[in-house]
């Protein structure tokens, strides 16, 4: 293999590929990138087997060619300064690596042990622009389970609803669902992609435009976008029938400006004790709504905000953070608060939009 490539875009697709890496895996071809030079272009793969990343870019390939490179190791030497075009020639098994100023080497590993990335064919195709893909992600992944030993809650879900692509996810405790209109999506099952996937398929869609092909099978998902493909395993199991635990009725209400209320949660933060508890003090009788926090080793916080009350007065607590990692998820200037009673969830929506519905479960004393 002999080649040329412009040192950002290479750093680029590293970057691109880094996670997909396993960096704590026995097998030393796993902590490798595989570079493929052929036709004017050089492909950079990485995969660490629950998914895999592939980017192409243009390249001057004097002559075709494969090997395998530890990826950390080839990065590190990019980002330390080099600049302008860069020359990937290997001599037996060593990658010589040529830039203006340098001349390094770098051992290699047998790319025929490098695991193949499947390009998938058959099951479902769908179409979604990369912002919509991107935002319906964005909107719910913080809400998944960070333990795997439920796996369907260490996950996202993305569902047909209506013509929309539906994603949800929940830990439990909370519950955040984003629909999303789609130009003339088909009809697919449900399927699960786990969230830690989820997260490489986010860093990857940043600042993109265009549309995303979605190839699902039955055990696998691939996104195909601009000069990247992306695959990841479908986790098997069964999402929550969640529709049964969302209170169609309520008795308060609340309805704030959103930068009032991030304001608010921001100072409640510095005074929560270990469990992160929030206590919301609503008293649509005497026109009140004040958040309160308390730390014995520190000190206490009261702030009493402008909002829009109806119906019952309410003392209820909440995990502060759950209420907070929510917000970014709503666009909307006003948000409405929903609550069904003592020791029932909370519901909130960005005022005049629907597309978007978080739940969260309170928090005893």
């Amino acid at each position: 293999m002999h080649c040329t490539v412009d040192s950002t875009q290479l750093t680029k697709a590293l970057r691109a590929t880094d996670k997909a890496t396993a960096k704590r895996m026995s097998l030393a071809v796993l902590q490798c990138v595989l570079l493929e030079a052929t036709n004017e272009t050089l492909t950079v793969r990485a995969t660490n087997l629950d998914i895999g990343i592939e980017v192409q870019l243009p390249a001057r390939v004097k002559e075709s060619g494969v090997v395998a490179v530890p990826g950390d190791v080839l990065g590190s030497l990019l980002a330390s300064g080099v600049t302008g075009d860069v020359t990937l020639a290997l001599e037996d098994t060593t990658l010589n690596v040529k830039t203006k100023t340098t001349h390094t080497s770098i051992n290699t590993h047998n790319a025929d042990d490098f695991p193949r990335i499947p390009r998938l064919t058959g099951g479902t195709t769908l179409t979604i622009g990369a912002a919509e893909l991107l935002k319906g992600c964005k909107s719910v992944w913080y809400a998944a389970a960070t333990s795997v030993m439920k796996p369907e809650l260490a996950s996202v879900a993305v569902r047909y609803v209506n013509g929309k692509m539906v994603f949800v996810a929940t830990d439990s405790f909370r519950l955040a669902e984003k629909q999303v209109s789609v130009r003339n999506v088909a009809e697919f099952d449900t399927f699960l992609i786990p969230v830690v996937n989820v997260s490489e398929l986010v860093r990857n869609l940043e600042d993109r435009s265009g549309d995303v092909v979605l190839t699902i099978t039955d055990s696998q998902i691939a996104c195909q976008f601009e000069d990247t493909y992306i695959t990841s395993r479908i986790v098997d199991g069964v999402f929550p029938d969640y529709g049964q635990i969302i209170p169609k009725e309520f008795t308060t209400e609340v309805t704030i400006l959103k930068a009032d209320f991030v304001t608010a949660l921001k100072t409640s933060a510095i005074f929560a004790n270990k469990f992160n508890q929030i206590h919301f003090d609503i008293a649509p009788s005497d026109k009140r709504f004040s958040l309160q926090t308390s730390n014995s080793d520190i000190g206490a916080a009261e702030t009493t905000l402008s909002a829009a009350l109806e119906g019952d007065d309410l003392e209820i607590r909440f995990n502060y953070r759950y209420i907070n990692d929510a917000l970014q998820s709503i666009t909307a200037d006003s948000v409405v608060l929903q609550f069904s009673g003592v020791g029932k969830p909370m519901i909130m929506r960005g005022v005049g939009d629907n597309s978007f519905t978080y739940l969260t479960m309170p928090m005893n004393r």
